[in-house]
């Protein structure tokens, strides 16, 4: 089973990155969260995980930390997800506010994502409430701490006028930003601005 690779970036799809492979001087086609984080030619280390579909074959999806990839393993293992639409609502939000609504049980924010009504969103609670905990300790105590922020950072990017896409990208990017201590709110919204700026 392909567990890993090493490579860089050849193409940028809507959906999809094409990595050649440092060693093997091949080419994936690799679905991943937030295509547009990544670019042309940069170097990349994702973890993968493999789909076989009877009729298409083999499908890869790729993830740039390990605790990525397993959440979407689980989450791809309720009933009535599917790969693709697992990648779809991890695209949505980051690791610890889908793990927090999971937990607490709040089905408001999960019907919100695009492909998930409230009787999805509960089958979702239902499957995964006592599978979660074990990603409730993966964040160092200045990513917990920015995480409170992170809707307020939202809104103040939703008036400035960036994309949907744009602020999904610049809010994952802050989330996993190691701050030096417990970060106040202008230190979360100027890792944003920052990853903006570097987009730009």
């Amino acid at each position: 089973m392909i567990n890993y690779i090493k490579g860089h970036i050849k193409a940028i799809h809507e959906h999809q990155l094409s990595v050649v492979s440092s060693s093997l001087n091949m080419g994936f086609a690799i679905s991943v969260i937030n295509p547009l984080s990544f670019s042309i030619n940069e170097e990349i280390e994702l973890y993968l995980f493999m789909h076989w579909n009877q009729e298409q074959g083999p499908s890869l999806y790729g993830f740039r930390t390990v605790q990525e990839r397993d959440l979407f393993i689980l989450v791809n293992s309720c009933n009535g997800i599917g790969p693709k639409m697992a990648l779809s609502i991890l695209s949505q939000t980051d690791m610890s506010t889908f793990v927090s609504a999971i937990q607490t049980h709040d089905v408001k924010a999960l019907s919100q994502f695009k492909g998930i009504g409230e009787k999805k969103a509960e089958q979702l609670i239902l499957q995964l409430k006592t599978k979660i905990e074990r990603f409730t300790n993966q964040h160092n105590v200045s990513s917990v701490g920015a995480a409170r922020y992170l809707k307020e950072v939202s809104d103040v990017l939703q008036s400035l006028n960036y994309s949907r896409s744009e602020i999904q990208q610049a809010i994952s990017y802050a989330r996993e930003q190691a701050y030096e201590s417990e970060p106040a709110f202008d230190h979360v919204m100027r890792s944003a601005l920052s990853f903006l700026s570097k987009k730009m």
